[in-house]
């Protein structure tokens, strides 16, 4: 035996010794203090408790002596049942007097250890954690407050009866002309009067326990922290510890896998089915070995109760996991580069092409032209994918950061584009922001990578004569001069003017100006700027632009 535990079994020795006589030096225990009501009132509920078990002990008594006695013969069954009654009435007595003496339950000190049956209903409450245990006991003190209140309530109310068929007995008796009858009514009486000193003893006793359960009754957060502290004394603390050694196991097996990764490097396209294969094997051992190291921890701390909870929810879990066998092997395809979508190739997510980076269960995604797209996805969402091997000149996105976009709205230059949405500034700077997919829907030109002007301009039919032979020449020859003038000369890639058509009103002409992409962004100046030398082209050589004209033929009538 230790130092120490020599030091605190001395202590509690001698604090055993020292707290009598302490005890016996107070002014309470040598009455010079007055005694409380409460203890008045429990001396005078022991007093009346002693009085009826005198008296059912006189009563018992009697009735051996009557069962003995030549009186008896024949009414043996009927006196031996009033005896059992007796003594079972009696030792009530007995139980509530020690009970109300030294104000402990009798029932706490009893033995609790029964034969082992079969209740699966107990079982299952039992199984629980400890804190619906408490819970449960929590809710049980309002169902004894309220069961004493009641009793209170008949003992009051049949106490009251038994003095009303008092009165009615005692005129009767002192009315009586006939001894016997008399003898009869005072016998009745007297049974009368038993009755309601028993259930004047029972009603001294629920006021006493209640008195007491009301006494002990604990504040809302005493309870909360009752159960808390009761719940990581026993069967909790366990489950955490069986918990947190699942979890360590997890980790150090995950740290292990990421340490032979690293110590044996493998590019994914050196990933062949074995490596896979080992890759989920080891996932699944991962998950097994947890699981019997939770069982293995609840099995060392000796909490038969939780082991067996937890074996019969894994068993659960498996009956329920026979309808997901279908998913668990697409996955595992998936896992082995089997299956539908395949590491390495490109996969369309979010109506956004991707390249499919590494297969596991949670799948790294990657697309170069986007910001933020470096994502990891979840195996099952690539269930519904389907890949395909694709080529280097295949773009990720049809659009850049800076390119020039032709909208309903204007021109726009992209400024940002994400995986969740594209920004663009208009000219002018203000900005426009939309949903990737919406974007993507819209399908824009994109006048970053060159453009083309079609204009068809039209003169009148007096030049019909020269409408195919100098016209066309003069007209492009004058709209290359004002090109070469203008800051888009070097943007200027192919210029084509034909005779396009002879129209209702005018001779027109197809006019079409191909620029490189750096001009995108004065693609309305442009568009201007042709017309405006189409214009001066017919002002320098004479040409007239027709307008349109409508002619209205009347019929003449005879009047």
């Amino acid at each position: 035996m230790s130092l120490l535990r020599k030091i605190f079994i001395v202590s509690l020795v001698l604090l055993g010794f020292l707290t009598p006589i302490a005890q016996a030096d107070t002014p309470d225990q040598l009455g010079t203090a007055p005694r409380s009501a409460r203890t008045l009132a429990r001396e005078s509920s022991l007093i009346g408790i002693l009085r009826s078990i005198e008296k059912l002990d006189r009563e018992l008594k009697a009735k051996q002596e009557e069962i003995r006695s030549p009186s008896g013969e024949g009414r043996r069954q009927e006196i031996t049942e009033q005896i059992q009654s007796l003594v079972t009435r009696l030792d009530q007595l007995n139980r509530n007097f020690n009970e109300i003496a030294s104000g402990i339950d009798p029932e706490v000190l009893a033995s609790k250890t029964d034969e082992v049956n079969v209740d699966w209903s107990k079982d299952l409450r039992e199984i629980l954690s400890p804190l619906l245990n408490e819970v449960r006991r929590l809710t049980r003190r309002p169902r004894e407050l309220d069961r004493l209140r009641t009793s209170i309530e008949e003992s009051e109310t049949q106490i009251g009866l038994i003095d009303q068929a008092h009165r009615a007995l005692q005129a009767q008796i002192d009315s009586a002309p006939d001894e016997r009858l008399k003898s009869h009514l005072e016998r009745s009486l007297q049974e009368f009067e038993s009755h309601r000193q028993a259930l004047q003893t029972q009603l001294e006793i629920s006021r006493q326990k209640l008195d007491k359960k009301l006494a002990e009754q604990q504040s809302l957060s005493e309870s909360v922290h009752n159960i808390f502290q009761l719940f990581f004394r026993s069967r909790g603390l366990n489950l955490v510890l069986a918990i947190v050694s699942a979890i360590l196991f997890w980790l150090l097996a995950r740290r292990i896998h990421a340490f032979s990764r690293r110590l044996f490097p493998a590019r994914p396209q050196d990933r062949n089915f074995y490596t896979r294969l080992i890759s989920v094997l080891f996932t699944l051992s991962t998950i097994f070995g947890a699981v019997v190291v939770f069982l293995m921890a609840l099995y060392f701390v000796g909490d038969w109760v939780l082991l067996i909870l937890a074996l019969m929810l894994i068993l659960g879990v498996i009956w329920a996991s026979k309808q997901a066998v279908h998913q668990f092997w697409t996955h595992a395809t998936l896992l082995l580069n089997m299956g539908v979508a395949r590491e390495g190739e490109r996969v369309i997510y979010m109506g956004i092409p991707w390249l499919l980076e590494s297969l596991n269960f949670h799948t790294h995604l990657v697309n170069p032209e986007v910001l933020g797209a470096d994502i990891y996805v979840p195996i099952r969402d690539l269930t519904e994918l389907r890949s395909r091997d694709f080529d280097a000149r295949e773009p990720w996105f049809p659009t850049r950061a800076g390119d020039w976009m032709l909208l309903d709205r204007g021109i726009a230059c992209i400024t940002m584009q994400s995986v969740d949405v594209v920004k663009l500034t208009l000219l002018g700077g203000s900005e426009v922001s939309m949903p990737t997919p919406q974007f993507l829907d819209l399908a824009a030109p994109n006048l970053s990578k060159g453009f083309r002007h079609s204009i068809s301009f039209g003169i009148d039919y007096r030049h019909q004569a020269i409408a195919t032979s100098e016209v066309p020449q003069q007209l492009r020859a004058f709209i290359e001069q004002a090109v070469s003038s203008s800051p888009w000369a070097e943007h200027l890639k192919l210029l084509s003017v034909e005779f396009d058509e002879a129209a209702a009103s005018s001779l027109n002409y197809a006019v079409q100006a191909d620029f490189a992409g750096d001009a995108a962004p004065d693609y309305n100046k442009i568009r201007r700027m042709l017309q405006r030398a189409c214009v001066d082209a017919c002002n320098a050589h004479g040409w007239i632009i027709p307008f349109q004209q409508i002619t209205l033929h009347m019929q003449k009538t005879d009047l």
